[in-house]
């Protein structure tokens, strides 16, 4: 498992601060996915690599764009290169679990809201006798204004959990269709085995300032995705940042 941020720092007097740290690898492609990969697993491979080799032309056509105007480039190598490819099988059995435990805390907070209910309009009750009788009524009051705040607590929690399931559901159906997709290319002998993949490259650009003729090597951490399908055009640049090595 390996872990790359982009850092950048400072002075701030006589020791060095942090400014930012982006956690590229926390960056997806697709909606399910930020529900169903908590903990991802990255495989460090060559820059040599077959995929990399593909991803690494790739990123830079995508890269290019975004680069400052002004300025000639070319692509110089691969710094270091990450791989991770996507579990469809997972990632739908995540979705489910997450689906039934939100269920079952939903079910959970319908028999706590019943019973805070409950209880609320048996202290309301209590408080009308005793208004009625001339009685005190400063301790369930107290008792009342608990009651009020615990039962908002656990509406809203219901309301969030019932948001959750809608988004899960909505991410199981994109996930379906995906997974149709891949079953439909497979039969098709269209399927290609590197799809779905993941890759995490830095690349090393010469930028030439075409009127001096000067150039310098620049660092861009680059996140891209191999969709389904077969040649460059498939990857898609999910994250872009600098780095200053």
């Amino acid at each position: 498992k390996h872990l790359v941020v982009n850092l950048e720092i400072f002075r701030n007097g006589a020791q060095l601060d942090y400014l930012m740290v982006t956690p590229a690898k926390a960056n997806k492609h697709s909606t399910p996915e930020l529900m169903t990969s908590p903990t991802d697993e990255w495989s460090k491979v060559s820059c040599q690599n077959s995929v990399i080799s593909e991803a690494y032309l790739a990123a830079y056509e995508l890269v290019k764009p975004r680069l400052e105007l002004g300025f000639e480039y070319s692509p110089v190598k691969c710094v270091h290169a990450e791989m991770r490819k996507r579990d469809l099988t997972t990632e739908g059995n995540h979705l489910a679990l997450e689906k039934e435990e939100n269920q079952k805390t939903i079910q959970l907070l319908a028999t706590e809201i019943v019973k805070l209910e409950q209880q609320l309009v048996e202290k309301l009750a209590f408080k009308k006798t005793a208004l009625e009788s001339g009685g005190a009524t400063t301790s369930v009051d107290k008792d009342i204004v608990q009651l009020q705040a615990d039962l908002s607590t656990a509406q809203a929690r219901q309301t969030q959990k019932q948001e959750t399931v809608v988004k899960l559901d909505e991410g199981a159906k994109v996930l379906k269709l995906e997974a149709e997709e891949l079953l439909k290319q497979e039969a098709s002998g269209r399927a290609s085995k590197d799809a779905r993949t993941y890759a995490l490259i830095v690349l090393r650009i010469m930028k030439t300032d075409p009127t001096t003729g000067v150039g310098r090597p620049i660092n861009k951490l680059s996140l891209v995705y191999r969709r389904p399908g077969t040649g460059a055009k498939e990857w898609k640049l999910i994250f872009l940042d600098d780095l200053g090595f």
